[in-house]
């Protein structure tokens, strides 16, 4: 019961609807032209004529008809709802979630200044959706609208989603004929600039998709150029970027391994999701960790992408915010389609920042460490008491790089604690005389799913991992086994832009030559690399973390 009236307390912020005047805007005007000249397929037709005019009714009720369906509308029964249900839920299916009292504070700082607030979090499960939403409620905060996609929108379910304030897009803006659905891209973004000017926080995910590989993928621009645009043409005076990591002991919404196997997404449904929420609560899911980053001023980063040269055309800076507004046009649909070269660069240094800056701060979980140990260092199987040790290696290692963990205790109780969320569909345990042996199941599909779980220590060890492939393979070249550190910064900078579609490196502001040779000394104070004299390298043969 004093949950129940923790939950009566909570304050529901009033949240303004814009959907008429979204429809009223004279940009939304000029476009029913453009998409009635469209479907007739003749620009050069009269407006005064009949037919003309009864293709313009047709937008116009066909705009009404997207708004409504893409639209959120926040409903505070369902918001203090879905509150009191979810403090029940999180301790059905976690042993704990944990989030930073500090993290808190830079919330309720960030809140403070009366600025939109855009929460960019990685993306890992369903559940993303409503983590912030809660977090925001319980601590006296407005809830923010959320992106989600068209396949959400079911029955009963995507009503849920609707009141909790996601807004639903589809996946494919654009129509099967392959021209340009003006009419619906405009009708998102004016929708989205209203709601901005309104007061709204956003919340979106940059990746688009869900991670199927376990590692972030490549960011999405689209949505952020949005509010870009909304800061270029001075709809807003700044907003706030909030970068958001969170990581889980085992996702909740199975695996993705059907798909790594080249299996077409299966739609989610009513039957679907009942049927998954009905397993949900039959199996238990370890620990949650969410992570609040700094959030960063839109405009100061625009100003500093301004001082910087970039990182496509080297030869020319950004312009001034004047030259940088996305041109009105019913083809760019206002921003959500960026095409001038400067501003689409500039969001897409915007959105891989904010993806490095998450995947840096994502905290390390047992089964990330333990999937991470036996596929790459012990894929044939190891003692428990040897997996324990280098465990505590690893360990070790991640604390000294300032990364952040998602377990404490005793080393062997982690690891035990991590096997048995895992399962032995992706781990087997057996005993020998010389005590348990584990060993990872490395048979299809159940290694992709163990990969997934593995792959979250790509992004902290990738670079190091690009400099001792690079060093390996001038070694193999050279007769005295020594690298010139001319070649291996070469190297290494011609395999990081090979790469550089699969990980982001660095943030945009550093330079990646700098942050090579930081790698290099860090490998060379680990004694992975020594170094001969000012100008070679050599590689010590061992088996790191062993």
């Amino acid at each position: 019961m004093p949950r129940f009236w923790q939950t009566l307390n909570i304050y529901v912020h009033k949240h303004v609807y814009v959907y008429d005047s979204v429809l009223k805007d004279e940009r939304i005007q000029e476009v029913y032209e453009t998409a009635a000249r469209q479907a007739l397929g003749d620009s050069e037709v009269s407006m005064d004529t009949p037919v003309f005019m009864e293709l313009l009714e047709k937008q116009k009720t066909r705009a009404a008809k997207i708004l409504t369906s893409l639209r959120c509308t926040f409903s505070c029964f369902i918001l203090r709802l879905s509150f009191f249900v979810m403090s029940y839920v999180w301790l059905k299916l976690f042993s704990n979630v944990t989030l930073h009292p500090d993290h808190i504070k830079l919330l309720q700082k960030a809140d403070s200044t009366n600025l939109p607030l855009i929460f960019l979090p990685l993306h890992r499960s369903h559940l993303d959706y409503i983590i912030i939403t809660y977090i925001l409620g319980n601590y006296n905060m407005k809830s923010p609208m959320v992106a989600a996609g068209e396949n959400l929108k079911m029955p009963f379910f995507g009503s849920l989603l609707r009141g909790l304030g996601a807004f639903f897009i589809k996946r494919r803006m654009d129509q099967v004929n392959g021209k340009r659905d003006v009419l619906y891209r405009a009708v998102l973004h004016t929708y989205m600039i209203h709601s901005l000017r309104a007061g709204h926080h956003f919340e979106f995910f940059l990746e688009g998709t869900r991670t199927r590989s376990g590692k972030p993928c490549m960011p999405k621009g689209g949505l952020l150029s949005v509010f870009l645009d909304a800061y270029m043409d001075c709809t807003i005076e700044d907003a706030l970027l909030v970068p958001v990591s969170i990581n889980y002991d085992r996702i909740v919404d199975g695996n993705f391994t059907s798909e790594q196997l080249g299996q077409p997404k299966k739609m989610e449904t009513f039957f679907t999701a009942v049927t998954s929420i009905w397993k949900l609560f039959s199996s238990h899911y370890g620990s949650m960790r969410i992570d609040i980053n700094q959030p960063f001023s839109l405009s100061e980063m625009v100003n500093t992408f301004q001082n910087k040269n970039s990182p496509v055309t080297a030869t020319s800076n950004i312009p001034s915010k004047k030259l940088l507004r996305a041109t009105p046009s019913t083809a760019s649909l206002y921003g959500t389609d960026v095409v001038v070269e400067e501003h689409r660069q500039l969001v897409n240094s915007i959105a891989r920042h904010v993806i490095y800056d998450c995947s840096c701060s994502t905290a390390i979980m047992s089964t990330n460490a333990v999937s991470f140990l036996l596929l790459n260092v012990f894929r044939k199987g190891v003692q428990l008491e040897d997996l324990t040790t280098a465990f505590d290696h690893l360990r070790e290692n991640l604390i000294a790089s300032n990364k952040s963990l998602g377990f404490n205790g005793p080393s062997i109780e982690v690891i035990e604690k991590a096997i048995k969320i895992l399962g032995p569909d992706l781990i087997s345990v057996s005993t020998k005389s010389e005590g348990e042996f584990i060993a990872p199941v490395t048979v299809l599909p159940n290694v992709l799913e163990l990969s997934y779980y593995g792959n979250a220590l790509l992004p902290h060890y990738v670079l190091e991992a690009v400099i001792v492939k690079s060093f390996n393979s001038l070694q193999r070249k050279s007769e005295t086994n020594q690298v010139s550190h001319k070649a291996l910064m070469e190297t290494t900078r011609t395999l990081c832009d090979i790469l550089q579609y699969e990980f982001i490196f660095t943030k945009y502001c550093q330079d990646l030559d700098d942050v090579i040779m930081s790698t290099i000394d860090s490998l060379i104070s680990q004694k992975i690399l020594f170094q001969v004299g000012t100008r070679f390298v050599t590689f010590r043969t061992t088996v790191f973390l062993r």
